[in-house]
């Protein structure tokens, strides 16, 4: 989209592959420029996409002695039991003043806190619970919180986390413990791991068990075994893993996530972005003057259900975290258990003068319940606010704005979140 706009692009990842990069270049038409910092034969495989358009600088000579410090201080183990049991030990044994556990849901990552907090705890170590179903004062804090314990070198830190932690919060571990995941997501949060001192030793143990496996497939689908047996093999043949440098090539997670990018449906994808961009860029984007803003809010969800970032949209719930008023946001099928909770459908109406909060039930505002409320908003969320605001507005009161979902206070938890 926003090079079809003429925008100026830049992307930044540590795990991006070729295959992927070439069809959205060839889609965008655009002949993109790389910086790759990487091994050589990462850069053979970007070439094969760039050519010549790459700023390479090698890894294996420029940062040859950090990566021989790094491989030799970071042990890998894959092991088929479950991540609770691990910390523990790790806890017990005092194996780590840094730990950071990672898993798939919120579900695992709020049990691994109650099993092992207090005994970690007792160990010394501050602990920590942070997931994407806090509000967002409390993630704030809490990642205050743990940059601050992080740079201590005294310190004893416990992060449990989810897929939050794979990007934006700088965490250095000195072990990692998680869930089995693609491998993209796990070369993520092994980047958590000796990520500013390599002088110390360091651990990333990798869950296969059964449950692990199961919830790993539920969020990303079957990809998950493949990425085990891969990674179990990977560890077996190898005395270090690399998750950083991409060399050793033999011994480097790079390798597997390569590979699988390699042996993506290249037609089939090539189809599909085709096909978004073809109904996104033609049929939205440039749109005949004129055209009802209703009929381009419809073509949008049509496509995409409302949102372009996510697969599917979430839902805004207010709770209270320290007093303040804050917003938690919730997938549909987590929002409709909470239905018990539920306050009403709050708004802000404005005027010149003053404001006021405006608290509804679904009924009051045309649904047959709050599970007709959610699933309208979860197909079709711009349609749905349009026509709220539309229909709260008057003449006075000229601006409308949709807050989210009440929540009785008593429903969120400072600690946990909502789990």
């Amino acid at each position: 989209i926003l090079a079809k706009l003429k925008a100026p692009l830049l992307y930044l990842s540590a795990t991006l592959t070729p295959a992927p990069l070439q069809i959205l270049a060839e889609a965008a038409d655009i002949s993109p420029h790389a910086v790759l910092a990487s091994s050589a034969w990462i850069y053979e495989e970007f070439r094969k996409v760039f050519r010549d358009s790459i700023d390479f600088i090698n890894l294996e000579k420029e940062a040859g002695d950090a990566a021989e410090i790094y491989l030799k201080n970071l042990r890998t183990e894959v092991c088929g039991v479950e991540p609770a049991k691990v910390l523990e030990e790790v806890c017990l044994d005092g194996l780590g003043a840094k730990v950071l556990v990672v898993t798939n849901t919120v579900e695992r990552a709020a049990e691994i806190y109650r099993e092992c907090a207090d005994v970690c705890r007792g160990k010394g170590y501050n602990v920590v619970l942070i997931h994407g179903r806090m509000s967002q004062l409390h993630r704030s804090s809490l990642a205050s919180k743990i940059k601050c314990a992080s740079r201590d070198n005294k310190a004893r830190l416990v992060v449990i986390a989810t897929q939050v932690v794979e990007a934006g919060i700088d965490l250095d571990a000195d072990t990692l413990i998680t869930d089995v995941a693609p491998m993209d997501s796990l070369i993520q949060r092994a980047g958590r791991v000796l990520r500013h001192r390599l002088d110390r030793e360091g651990k990333v143990v990798v869950s296969i068990s059964q449950d692990a496996t199961e919830t790993c497939k539920a969020v990303y689908g079957n990809e998950c075994e493949e990425a085990a047996n891969k990674l179990a093999e990977l560890a077996s043949k190898c005395r270090y893993v690399d998750w950083r440098y991409g060399f050793p090539e033999r011994c480097t997670a790079y390798k597997i996530l390569f590979d699988a990018a390699n042996k993506l449906g290249a037609e089939d994808l090539t189809y599909d972005v085709r096909s978004y961009e073809s109904k996104l860029i033609s049929g939205i984007l440039y749109y005949i003057p004129g055209t009802p803003i209703d009929k381009r809010a419809d073509d949008l969800e049509k496509l995409f259900r409302g949102s372009v970032i996510r697969g599917s949209v979430r839902i805004p719930f207010i709770v209270r975290y320290k007093g303040e008023e804050d917003v938690v946001e919730i997938p549909a099928w987590k929002a409709e258990k909470l239905k018990g909770f539920v306050k009403g459908i709050a708004f802000e109406v404005r005027n010149i003068q003053s404001s006021r909060e405006l608290v509804l039930s679904p009924q009051e505002i045309g649904f047959k319940s709050f599970e007709h409320f959610v699933k309208e908003f979860e197909e079709r969320p711009i349609s749905v606010l349009r026509k709220l605001i539309r229909r709260l507005r008057t003449e006075d009161e000229a601006h409308v704005v949709f807050k989210g979902i009440k929540l009785d206070e008593k429903v969120y938890d400072e600690v946990v979140g909502i789990v």
